[in-house]
Formats: structure tokens, C-alpha cells, sequence
């Protein structure tokens, strides 16, 4: 049996101070109610080369926001150790470190009048809200926080959609961000090769069934299912393949999969999602566009005014963007990543990390992930972000 990871029972601010990190939790509230938690490491481990730093006041580090991916959480940016997670390595380089959670995740559960708990109308919402409530709310805050009129951003998947579609529909946040790393991005991922999908697919063009979903309102919450597993199966040196086989059929096959760690991971993943966010990925799969929430014809012409939703034009983002692929991503597809490119207009690197395979999840859990993606980032930041 392999050692249980005091990390497996440790909270994202338990994970932060365990790294000997400074760490402030702020509460954000939507304009729809939502309370969104964001989880702020305002500086690193020491002073020591902090060169990103001095390019301030002092008092006003540049500041960079990170935004998780589908069914996850801000702990993703943290979840491994000090030199293996972005989180840290951008403490460390110099960088006021924002992590957001957008609302449905384990820890954006909160809402001013509903209960998450017991209010289905708590989940009726999509990506869609994330775009033009949770995002624009976080960023808003990170600026009155810091002073700053700009700042950095990286996501994840999509942490990477959400901005896609911010910056394409709000116009005024272009200048509000000096960077968008996007990483393993996602808009309308038509040639994703996912565990399920067909199956989903099905179900989401059934109205009844659709119904059903809509109303069970959560989706891949984090509980005690999940973490009996990591604690039995995946410490196993046994079974540990088992859950690797899982992983790998759902993201995809990792070269950099730390087997030692599993049982913590899946005590931060899933962290649940709302099934009309999952039935509108399912729909921006089916179609290949990237476009708001279908309705269907009648309701969508009270919400839009037209019969079909309306599409996100990447062709109006005007703030510079970093795209970081890999090869052998099931979710970001090399199809995909030619759609992206081919609207873009502002893009200013495009580059595939590392030289061998680098699945999805390697993005926030591959046990190599410093040397071919952490230390480009802050590269990146450094070079495109100069400015308070």
C-alpha cells in the first residue's frame, strides 16, 4: 500500500500554508448573487530573485489570475508540490497570485438567497453566466484589490473558454488584461475524444431526458465516493494502473502521471459542475460553434431575439494571447487548436509544449510540468505583462 499524502485531507488554504505560502481568502458576490471564493497567495516562499516584483511600487505587485478548468478548482493551481504547481511558481517568480472558482465548484457553493444544497434554481446556469457574471466580477476585484489597471491571466481549458468569451462579448476587458495564456484551450471542441461523449451527446437531444438532468441540478460534485476510491484503489500498488487506465480514458494518456499522488487527486477532482453547464458543452460539441445557450427556437427568441443563440466572435479580441497546446490532448484537439487559430487575430505565441505527449490533465498535474510549461509562463508574463 502506498503511503497516504497528508495533502489528501488538507483544504486549499491548508495546502498553501503547508508550502509555507502566505494566503488570503476573499469572498466575491456577482451580480446575479452568485458568491464566488477567490484564494490569493500575495506573495512567494522568499524575496530572493523576485524580480517581477521590482517592476512595481513595491506595494503593487503585477498581478495574475488563474482560472480552472471543467469540473475543477482553484486547489489545481496548488494541488502538487511547491516546484511542480503553477500556483507557486508564480508566488515565487514575483506575481500576486489570484486563483478563481467559478460558481458551482467545490468552493463556490454560495449564493445570497439560494442554497446550493436545495434550491435547484442554484444550478441553472451554464458557462455561459461564468462569461458574463463570475469572470468579469473576479477581475473587477483583483483590480480594486491591487490598484492595478491590468492583469495577467492563465487558464485552463475552461478557465480558457470563460475568457474567450469575456474578451469577445465585453469589449472594455481587452484593456483590462496585459496577457491571456491560454492553456489547453477550449471553444467549440467538436473533435474531443472523451470517455462518455457519444452517450452524452445522445442524451442532451433528448428533451425529456434533458429535463430530468436540468432538474438533478448538480453534476460531479466532490464527496465521499471519490475519496474512498483515491484512499483504496488508487493507494493500492495493485490497483493504482486501474485508476491510471480511468484517467487516461477520460483525458487522455499522460506521460507525466504521478501514480504516487492519485488518492489526493481525487480529492480535488471532480468539483462539481451544474448539468446545464455539461448539456452546454454538449451542445457546443455537437454543433462546433462556439455560441451562447440553446433554448430552442421559441425561448430563444425571448431571450436573443433571433431563433438560434447567438456565437461568441473571437475575431473582436484585441488583448494579446499566448496559446500553450500538447500533443496528445483527447480534450484540446489539434482540430480544435486550428479553429482557435484561425479567428484569432491577436495572438502572440502559439507553441506546442514540450516534445513528447502532454495530455490535458498535464497541464496542472504532470510531474514535469516546470520544466516544459511552468517556467514558459512566467516567461511569458515577463515579457507581455511589464507594467503595473
Amino acid at each position: 500500500m502506498l503511503p497516504r499524502d497528508a495533502d489528501a485531507d488538507r483544504d486549499i488554504v491548508q495546502l498553501i500554508e503547508a508550502r509555507g505560502y502566505p494566503v488570503e481568502t476573499h469572498q466575491v458576490v456577482t451580480a446575479d448573487g452568485y458568491v464566488l471564493t477567490m484564494n490569493r497567495i500575495p506573495g512567494g516562499r522568499s524575496s530572493i530573485g523576485d524580480t517581477a516584483a521590482q517592476e512595481c511600487d513595491g506595494s503593487r505587485k503585477p498581478a495574475v489570475l488563474a482560472m480552472h478548468g471543467l469540473l475543477g478548482s482553484a486547489v489545481n493551481w496548488v494541488g502538487n508540490f511547491a516546484d511542480q504547481s503553477l500556483g507557486f511558481v508564480l508566488a515565487d517568480a514575483g506575481y500576486d497570485v489570484w486563483l478563481g472558482n467559478l460558481r458551482g465548484c467545490t468552493l463556490s457553493r454560495g449564493h445570497l438567497n439560494l442554497s446550493a444544497d436545495k434550491d435547484a434554481r442554484f444550478w441553472d446556469f451554464s458557462f455561459q453566466e461564468m462569461i458574463e457574471y463570475d469572470l468579469p466580477a473576479m477581475i473587477d476585484h483583483v483590480l480594486e484589490e491591487t490598484g492595478l489597471s491590468r492583469i495577467g491571466y492563465v487558464g485552463h481549458s475552461q478557465g480558457t473558454l470563460v475568457m474567450f468569451g469575456l474578451l469577445s462579448s465585453a469589449p472594455e476587458y481587452n484593456d483590462k488584461v496585459a496577457l491571456f495564456v491560454a492553456l489547453a484551450p477550449v471553444t467549440a471542441p467538436a473533435n474531443v475524444i472523451l470517455y462518455g461523449k457519444e452517450q452524452l451527446l445522445a442524451l442532451s437531444q433528448k428533451p425529456e431526458l434533458r429535463k430530468m438532468l436540468l432538474k438533478m441540478g448538480e453534476f460531479g460534485e466532490q464527496g465521499p465516493l471519490w475519496q474512498r476510491l483515491g484512499d483504496g484503489l488508487c493507494r493500492s500498488e495493485e490497483t493504482v494502473s486501474f485508476c491510471y487506465a480511468i484517467s487516461n480514458a477520460s483525458f487522455g494518456p499522460s506521460a507525466m502521471a504521478n501514480l504516487s499522488r492519485f488518492h489526493v487527486y481525487l480529492h480535488q477532482i471532480p468539483a462539481g459542475t451544474s448539468w446545464k453547464n455539461l448539456l452546454h458543452f454538449a451542445q457546443i460539441v455537437r454543433t462546433g460553434k462556439f455560441c451562447k445557450y440553446n433554448y430552442g427556437a421559441y425561448k430563444n427568441k425571448k431571450r436573443y431575439g433571433q431563433a438560434l443563440p447567438p456565437c461568441y466572435t473571437l475575431e473582436k479580441i484585441r488583448a494579446p494571447v499566448a496559446i500553450l497546446w500538447g500533443h496528445g490532448d483527447t480534450m484540446s484537439t489539434p482540430w480544435d487548436i486550428d479553429q482557435i487559430r484561425a479567428r484569432l487575430s491577436s495572438t502572440v505565441v502559439d507553441e506546442r509544449v514540450g516534445s513528447g505527449p502532454f495530455a490535458h490533465l498535464d497541464f496542472i498535474y504532470g510531474f514535469d510540468a516546470r520544466s516544459v510549461l511552468h517556467d514558459r509562463v512566467v516567461q511569458l508574463f515577463r515579457q507581455y505583462y511589464d507594467s503595473c
